[in-house]
Order: C-alpha cells, then structure tokens, then sequence
C-alpha cells in the first residue's frame, strides 16, 4: 500500500472547506532563501564532482529539527484568511492536519520536527495536486533528503530565530497535507472548481517556494530537476 495516497485517501473528503488561495504561503520559508531551483541546475550541469555544491555539515542537517516552544498559532494564522463564519473549522482542519503529519513522519522514518521533511510534504502535496497524480512513495525519502541538503547549505540559515524554523515547519505541513488531502478527497468526490482551485493554488505554492518555472520541473529517483 503506498503510504502516501493512502493516508491521504483517509482524510481527503474531509478537507473540502474553501477557497485554497486565501492561505498566506509567504511567511518565514521565503525569507530563509531556499534556492531550490537553482541547485538542481548547477547539480544536473555539473560534468565533475568538483562542481557538485559541497554536501553540508552534519551539525546544519541536526539544526533543520524544530521543537514546539508552546502552544502552536500557525493553525488560527492560516485560517485567518477565511470568512469569519469559517475560521474555527479552518482552524480546527488545520490543527488536525498537523498532529497527522506525525504519521507521515514516523511512516517514513522523519525525525519530528524536521524542516527538511516538512519542505519536502509541502512539494508533494503541491505536486500532486498540480498534477492531479499520485505522488510515488519510492521518490519522498530522495525528495527530504533534497530539501535538506539545500536548506542547511544556504548562507545565513543558522541565524533564522528557532520560533521562526518551527512555524515554517509547521506551516509547511499543513499546507502539503491540506493539498494532498484535497487532491485524494476529489478522487473519491469530483469537483471540478475545486480541482482548479486546487491546482492554481498548488501552482503559485510551488513558484513562490522554488523561484523559478514550476512547470519545467521533474520528479524521479534523483528529486527534483530541471527538464
């Protein structure tokens, strides 16, 4: 059974609960300059090991794990984009997606708390729901060990505040679980607004996480690249 589609399939019909757009995708990620894009040009350009971005240090990989310093506000920050009549069951949806992105964690063998795990849960349910696909379980451990690698080898990471790391963290999962959900629900119950809403919504996540041309972006046994 892929984990995946299969977790997903579990919530999807529960998360039908409005417009995709409203949520704010712009806090602490952007500012931490992921660079995404441009790594895996460099890295499918390189004809030498030598040209090959140097892996970073161990220490940068362990800072990627956030610890929750108090009672989370990432939920009700997401859900104040919605209609005041709607906020409280955004809020409660989105609290639940993220106790449930532990399962995910601990299916693929995730540290809790890692950004890396979260960034990569963030594409794939983006992807997925971009794509109107499943996303392959063979391709997700490639992927957290992408973002991992990138994010620990940017300039200025070690100096993002703690607070900041762990509400990108969590954002980052509700949003690739809101996305994964919504996608696996409209198999089961089609909408055709909604998958638009949803593949629109996926589309500008994805172009403003990775800065560049969403739609030339591949996904195999190597993670992301550029076609």
């Amino acid at each position: 059974m892929l984990a995946w589609p299969a977790f997903a399939a579990a919530y999807g019909p529960m998360y039908n609960i409005g417009n995709l757009g409203v949520l704010d995708s712009s806090w602490y990620y952007q500012s931490i300059q992921y660079r995404i894009v441009e790594n895996a040009r460099q890295r499918n350009a390189a004809a030498k090991a030598a040209d090959t971005p140097p892996a970073p240090s161990r220490d940068a990989v362990a800072n990627l794990v956030t610890r929750a310093d108090g009672p989370t506000r990432t939920p009700s920050r997401l859900a104040a984009g919605y209609p005041p009549a709607g906020r409280a069951q955004a809020e409660s949806t989105f609290a639940t997606l993220l106790r449930s992105y532990g399962d995910i964690e601990r299916r693929f063998g995730i540290e809790a708390g890692d950004l890396g795990g979260a960034a990569a849960a963030f594409v794939a349910g983006c992807w997925m729901a971009m794509h109107g696909v499943d996303f392959p379980d063979r391709h997700f451990a490639t992927l957290v060990a992408q973002m991992r690698r990138v994010m620990a080898s940017q300039p200025g990471f070690a100096s993002v505040p703690a607070r900041e790391l762990r509400e990108a963290y969590e954002q980052l999962a509700i949003i690739g679980m809101f996305m994964a959900t919504t996608q696996m629900g409209l198999k089961s119950r089609p909408d055709e607004a909604v998958a638009k809403s949803s593949r629109d919504a996926a589309r500008g996540y994805l172009q403003q996480f990775l800065k560049g041309d969403v739609d030339r972006l591949t996904l195999g046994d190597d993670g992301l690249a550029l076609r």
